[in-house]
């Protein structure tokens, strides 16, 4: 199991002020690690809890794929690498027996002893869910791989094996449309190929693939590759990416005006069929529908720039509810998505 993406996936349950990797704004970020003292790359940063009253993130926890970082007001940072924590424990301190004020903590305690409190954590921290994601940490202890990595990869800079079976992926989907790649199909994708950077031998492979229905290879198959070949903790991202990617090119061929919804994809027979395999929920399809939405009306010039701003907020926020990452729906690249995540960030200031 990958301690990125776990934590990712489970760090957002100790507050509402916990931000998530991705999406931190860079100003928070870069107020955390210069405050935190952090001395490794900003990309390693799995998320912050923000434990000031204005959002500068200068005190809180700071977590990356080795360690968390505690810092406190009037104080130096104190840090645990996971592979030293000995136990996680919730505490009930009695601050005042006559009031009956009880006051929660958690207790941290490394192998040689040090220990580290956890108290006095604004925006209605939940230390009980903060003891129940270490102490998995600590019990599956073999389970993990404690590694620094980078949050988010874009598919350009991964291995060409993966992006060669991602590729295979859509075409895979093109076949099993109606038989045949046409011509919009296949105009999706060598635009694709040409955003990820394929090199021309993998683009030789491609073209290869796709002449022959005989050379298919299952999508199980496909995507155990793309596994197999992943830089560590980025299969959740990769599969998102993948979906959209999927969707695009199906509805580039349906002729659909207006909004793309659960029903304009219902006869995808391909992502119906095979949604365990890329293991989304509906949440993330509704998010990546919602994002694709988003992209039209845009290119299209249908928006007036409050709108388009009103829009962006929305989006980036049933996104943060659910989890997504926007940035991971933009994984293989488009210039659109590159505008829409510089317009979120600086409508997030």
């Amino acid at each position: 199991m990958n301690i990125n993406e776990y934590l990712r996936d489970n760090l957002k349950r100790i507050s509402e002020k916990t931000h998530i990797a991705p999406d931190i704004e860079e100003k928070k970020l870069n107020n955390a690690i210069s405050s935190f003292k952090y001395p490794g790359s900003h990309n390693n940063v799995v998320a912050i809890h923000d434990n000031t009253v204005f959002g500068s993130c200068k005190t809180g926890l700071l977590f990356t794929g080795e360690q968390l970082i505690l810092k406190e007001d009037f104080s130096d940072p104190q840090s645990i690498q996971y592979e030293n924590i000995e136990s996680v424990k919730l505490q009930e301190i009695v601050k005042d027996a006559a009031k009956n004020k009880i006051e929660t903590q958690v207790l941290i305690t490394s192998k040689e002893g040090k220990r580290i409190v956890l108290k006095s954590l604004l925006h209605s921290f939940n230390y009980h869910a903060f003891v129940d994601i270490f102490s998995k940490v600590v019990t599956d202890e073999t389970q993990f791989e404690f590694k620094d990595e980078q949050q988010l990869v874009p598919i350009e800079d991964m291995p060409e094996k993966l992006k060669t079976a991602y590729v295979q992926c859509i075409a895979n989907m093109a076949f099993a449309n109606d038989d045949i790649i046409d011509e919009k199909e296949l105009a999706e994708i060598f635009v694709l190929m040409s955003r990820i950077n394929l090199q021309p031998e993998s683009r030789s492979i491609i073209r290869s693939y796709m002449c022959n229905l005989d050379t298919l290879q299952p999508l199980e198959v496909l995507l155990s590759t793309i596994a197999e070949n992943e830089p560590g903790g980025q299969i959740k991202n990769i599969h998102i990416s993948l979906v959209k990617d999927l969707i695009n090119t199906y509805i580039s061929t349906t002729g659909i005006d207006g909004d793309i919804t659960d029903e304009s994809i219902k006869g995808f027979d391909f992502l119906n069929n095979n949604r365990h395999l890329f293991e989304v929920s509906n949440d993330d399809i509704n998010i990546i529908l919602s994002t694709i939405n988003t992209d039209r009306k845009i290119l299209n010039d249908e928006l007036s720039d409050d709108e388009i701003t009103t829009l962006l907020k929305d989006v980036s926020s049933k996104a943060a509810a659910v989890g997504v990452p926007i940035a991971a729906i933009y994984l293989s690249g488009s210039v659109m998505g590159y505008l829409l995540l510089v317009l979120l960030r600086a409508y997030q200031h």
